[in-house]
């Protein structure tokens, strides 16, 4: 198939990643202030290279294991982990070694890993805003 766009005259619409990018970084924005909220981390070292302490990384990490699940519509899911790390101030590379250590933690320690208990504090409460979010969605829909 050929993609109408190869054809002069016809816009591309080139602001369709910068729209979808606002729209994630409020998701991202929300997400990272309820991980600092549950692990203790202060908001303004998100992307703070100098700061290399385990806390950190790992409240970074967890974000990012919760931005990534995330559903996501309208771009590659390689270019939606490149947004994720680049909101950190990453790489992807960086992001997908976080999704597997969460993911690995998880799987082998389970209730016993210290972050565990703060971990399912976010799913609720980022489950519970979502939900409701979404619910006001739907209501002024309607």
């Amino acid at each position: 198939m050929i993609s109408p766009y190869i054809f002069p005259g016809l816009p591309y619409h080139e602001n369709r990643f910068e729209v979808l990018r606002q729209r994630w970084d409020s998701d991202f924005d929300l997400i990272w202030d309820v991980v600092c909220k549950h692990t203790g981390i202060n908001p303004s070292q998100r992307s703070n290279s100098m700061f290399r302490k385990r806390e950190l990384v790992f409240a970074r990490y967890i974000a990012m294991y919760f931005m990534a699940m995330r559903p996501v519509a309208g771009i590659s899911k390689s270019a939606y982990y490149r947004a994720i790390a680049g909101y950190f101030g990453k790489d992807r590379a960086t992001m997908l070694h976080g999704l597997k250590v969460i993911a690995n933690m998880l799987e082998v320690y389970g209730d016993k890993w210290e972050y565990t208990p703060a971990i399912k504090a976010i799913a609720d409460e980022l489950s519970f805003i979502w939900e409701t979010r979404h619910y006001y969605v739907q209501r002024a829909e309607s």
